[in-house]
């Protein structure tokens, strides 16, 4: 059975609700008790850097390499080990090869997406 691909506003969303931590009030999103507006993170390069930021903060790093198909990797090597965490995903654009990646560090797959 093929898997579908998530629509860009599910991974948008999910991207809010898990990597960002906004919270959903209907249709109104709020970052702690500013109202904003969703960003198209998985379609926008400058967008999902905001991802990006934000999977850092915790210690990784992103790889990201591609043309036609991108590979975005956040990665975090323990310290005197040889023990690396690492969370990646391919898309067709970077942004929403970042966006997956991120939401894989959060434990949401594409699978489990549509019950976010």
């Amino acid at each position: 059975m093929a898997i579908s691909k998530p629509s860009s506003k599910k991974v948008d969303e999910a991207v809010a609700l898990h990597v960002l931590s906004w919270r959903q009030d209907g249709e109104r999103w709020f970052d702690s008790d500013v109202e904003v507006g969703i960003r198209p993170f998985s379609r926008d390069l400058t967008a999902a850097w905001e991802v990006v930021d934000r999977v850092c903060e915790e210690g990784f790093r992103l790889q990201l390499d591609g043309s036609r198909l991108w590979l975005a990797r956040f990665y975090k090597s323990a310290a005197h080990t040889l023990e690396t965490r690492a969370y990646s995903a391919t898309a067709g654009n970077p942004a929403e090869a970042i966006c997956l990646a991120a939401l894989a560090f959060k434990g949401v797959t594409s699978e489990n997406l549509g019950k976010t």
